[in-house]
């Protein structure tokens, strides 16, 4: 069996990138000015923190929305794959009997590094649920209709 999905990557025109920094630095004087009353020290410490929670915060955007994600059913293989850029691979693979569930998304914490999707629409979202090297790990995917039915084929073979 051979089922292959890609989601491309979305774009970020440089208008928002510039808008971000300008919000960025625009945030960074604005603690300055909350903390005026305050030493030296902790106004700095207070920029400090502001520039790295936007500095991650502009990463996150750049980040996720570049990516582009591969899902992969080959023979006895499960692949999913987030891609960033040329060098920034992230693979997720797995047999189908360590599948455990599969079930819509309905607000679950998942580290963001286990989202292998770049759409809001969490309503087509899915939860892969799946035991690897002893250890229960959850992915969020975004699979096509045919992909989607293979996976939920998966779960009655482990209901006991």
């Amino acid at each position: 069996m051979l089922l292959k999905q890609s989601i491309e990557k979305k774009s970020i025109s440089f208008f928002w990138i510039l808008i971000a920094i300008i919000l960025l630095l625009m945030a960074i004087e604005g603690v300055d000015i909350v903390l005026i009353g305050f030493s030296p020290l902790v106004r700095s410490l207070g920029s400090l923190v502001m520039f790295i929670a936007c500095v991650y915060f502009c990463y996150q955007l750049i980040y996720f929305r570049l990516a582009e994600f591969h899902y992969r059913i080959v023979a006895d293989d499960l692949v999913f794959e987030r891609v960033v850029g040329r060098s920034n691979h992230a693979f997720i693979t797995m047999k189908p009997d360590e599948v455990i569930n599969v079930e819509a998304y309905h607000k679950q914490k998942i580290a963001k590094r286990d989202i292998f999707t770049n759409s809001l629409n969490k309503k087509h979202w899915l939860v892969l649920t799946f035991k690897k090297e002893g250890r229960v790990r959850q992915i969020i995917i975004e699979p096509q209709k045919d992909i989607r039915v293979y996976l939920e084929s998966l779960v009655p073979k482990h209901v006991s």
